[in-house]
Order: C-alpha cells, then structure tokens, then sequence
C-alpha cells in the first residue's frame, strides 16, 4: 500500500450550482440519458444540505467530471473525465452560477 500526500483546489459553490455541475456529469457519462428522479434529487438536497455552511459547499478539483465520446462502455475504455477547479468555474460562469474561492486543501492518496 503506498499513501501519496498532495495539496487540492478547491472552491464554494450554491445548491444551485452543485446541481448543475451534478446534471452536467449525468448527462454526459449516463446510457440510459434519463434525468434524475425527484427522489434522487431531494436526497441529493439532503446530502448538499448535511455537508453545506451558510448555503455553501465545499468541492474539490475533480468532484465531477465528464465524458469523451459516447457514454457507452467509457468507463472500460477509459474516457471520462474529471474536471478541473478552473473547468468547473468556466462552466458556472457560463450558467450565470455564483462560487467564490475557497483555500487549497491537504489529501492522502492510497493506492493499494
């Protein structure tokens, strides 16, 4: 087993944002193209909501990501992606999404 200390941007993003990011993932990386279930979203409400301060989420780089191609068989084939802090601001910038910058954290990494 080997631990692999690293420094990770960061970022705070609204319900609103997350949601968004969370739906651009899906519907790039989904077969199936459905949209999610009111039930999944409530429960991911309750998620955002449990780890949430003041209405802001911590997220780090590479939280969500997407797809190269069609979805089918990318994970075997090794085509999703994984967005950058940099990436993820662009797109809520796009959307007209607030985030506001938030300080690089420490993680371990384990790779066995």
């Amino acid at each position: 087993m080997k631990h692999v200390a690293r420094k990770v941007n960061t970022m705070l993003i609204t319900w609103e944002g997350w949601l968004y990011l969370r739906e651009r993932e899906h519907e790039e990386r989904s077969e199936t193209g459905k949209p999610f279930s009111e039930k999944s979203i409530a429960r991911f409400k309750r998620n955002f909501d449990s780890y949430a301060k003041n209405g802001w989420k911590q997220i780090m780089e590479y939280d969500f990501g997407g797809c190269i191609g069609s979805p089918k068989n990318a994970w075997k084939e090794h085509r999703w992606t994984h967005w950058s802090i940099n990436q993820m601001i662009d797109m809520l910038d796009a959307k007209g999404l607030p985030h506001k910058e938030s300080e690089p954290i420490d993680v371990i990494d384990v790779y066995f």
